[in-house]
Protein backbone atom coordinates (compact mmCIF):
# COMPACT_ATOMS: atom_id res chain seq x y z
CA UNK A 1 0.00 0.00 0.00
CA UNK A 2 1.38 3.38 -0.99
CA UNK A 3 0.05 6.78 0.00
CA UNK A 4 1.33 10.23 -0.89
CA UNK A 5 0.32 13.79 -0.06
CA UNK A 6 0.63 15.62 -3.37
CA UNK A 7 -0.50 18.96 -1.94
CA UNK A 8 3.08 20.09 -1.39
CA UNK A 9 3.92 19.41 -5.06
CA UNK A 10 1.28 21.82 -6.33
CA UNK A 11 1.52 25.59 -6.53
CA UNK A 12 -1.40 27.23 -4.76
CA UNK A 13 -2.67 30.70 -4.23
CA UNK A 14 -3.55 31.42 -0.63
CA UNK A 15 -7.27 30.68 -1.26
CA UNK A 16 -7.03 27.33 -3.05
CA UNK A 17 -5.08 25.16 -0.62
CA UNK A 18 -7.03 21.91 -0.81
CA UNK A 19 -5.53 18.56 0.07
CA UNK A 20 -4.48 16.28 -2.77
CA UNK A 21 -3.79 12.63 -1.97
CA UNK A 22 -2.79 9.64 -4.07
CA UNK A 23 -2.96 6.08 -2.83
CA UNK A 24 -2.23 2.74 -4.49
CA UNK A 25 -3.59 -0.53 -3.12
CA UNK A 26 -3.14 -4.07 -4.36
CA UNK A 27 -5.22 -6.87 -2.94
CA UNK A 28 -6.64 -10.29 -3.66
CA UNK A 29 -10.29 -10.91 -2.82
CA UNK A 30 -12.23 -14.19 -2.76
CA UNK A 31 -14.44 -14.38 -5.82
CA UNK A 32 -12.81 -11.36 -7.49
CA UNK A 33 -9.12 -12.20 -7.56
CA UNK A 34 -6.32 -9.66 -7.88
CA UNK A 35 -7.22 -5.97 -8.05
CA UNK A 36 -4.98 -2.91 -8.14
CA UNK A 37 -6.60 0.37 -7.14
CA UNK A 38 -5.16 3.81 -7.79
CA UNK A 39 -7.06 6.45 -5.84
CA UNK A 40 -6.68 10.18 -6.37
CA UNK A 41 -8.46 12.46 -3.90
CA UNK A 42 -8.65 16.23 -4.39
CA UNK A 43 -10.89 18.01 -1.91
CA UNK A 44 -14.16 16.05 -2.01
CA UNK A 45 -13.57 14.63 -5.51
CA UNK A 46 -12.44 11.03 -5.98
CA UNK A 47 -10.88 9.49 -9.07
CA UNK A 48 -10.48 5.73 -8.97
CA UNK A 49 -8.63 3.53 -11.46
CA UNK A 50 -9.14 -0.21 -10.93
CA UNK A 51 -7.10 -2.85 -12.76
CA UNK A 52 -7.68 -6.59 -12.80
CA UNK A 53 -6.43 -9.44 -15.00
CA UNK A 54 -9.92 -10.99 -15.16
CA UNK A 55 -12.51 -9.62 -17.62
CA UNK A 56 -15.44 -10.97 -15.56
CA UNK A 57 -14.15 -9.12 -12.49
CA UNK A 58 -13.70 -5.95 -14.54
CA UNK A 59 -17.29 -6.20 -15.80
CA UNK A 60 -18.59 -6.77 -12.27
CA UNK A 61 -16.68 -3.75 -10.95
CA UNK A 62 -18.07 -1.58 -13.76
CA UNK A 63 -21.59 -2.87 -13.09
CA UNK A 64 -21.42 -1.79 -9.44
CA UNK A 65 -19.83 1.59 -10.07
CA UNK A 66 -23.13 3.36 -9.31
CA UNK A 67 -23.21 1.67 -5.89
CA UNK A 68 -19.70 2.92 -5.18
CA UNK A 69 -20.66 6.43 -6.28
CA UNK A 70 -23.67 6.37 -3.93
CA UNK A 71 -21.59 5.11 -0.99
CA UNK A 72 -18.98 7.82 -1.56
CA UNK A 73 -21.69 10.47 -1.86
CA UNK A 74 -23.13 9.34 1.49
CA UNK A 75 -19.65 9.76 2.99
CA UNK A 76 -19.34 13.30 1.63
CA UNK A 77 -17.19 12.57 -1.41
CA UNK A 78 -18.02 12.71 -5.12
CA UNK A 79 -16.87 10.04 -7.57
CA UNK A 80 -15.48 12.17 -10.39
CA UNK A 81 -14.04 9.26 -12.39
CA UNK A 82 -14.20 5.48 -12.24
CA UNK A 83 -12.03 3.65 -14.72
CA UNK A 84 -11.91 -0.14 -14.75
CA UNK A 85 -9.51 -1.95 -17.03
CA UNK A 86 -8.22 -5.43 -17.65
CA UNK A 87 -4.50 -5.69 -17.14
CA UNK A 88 -2.32 -8.75 -16.78
CA UNK A 89 -0.45 -9.19 -13.47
Amino acid sequence: WEIADESANRHHTHEEQEAVWRSTLRFSLPGLGNIAANLHLRGDQVQLHLKTPDEETAALLRQHGIDLASALESAGARLDLLQVSRQED
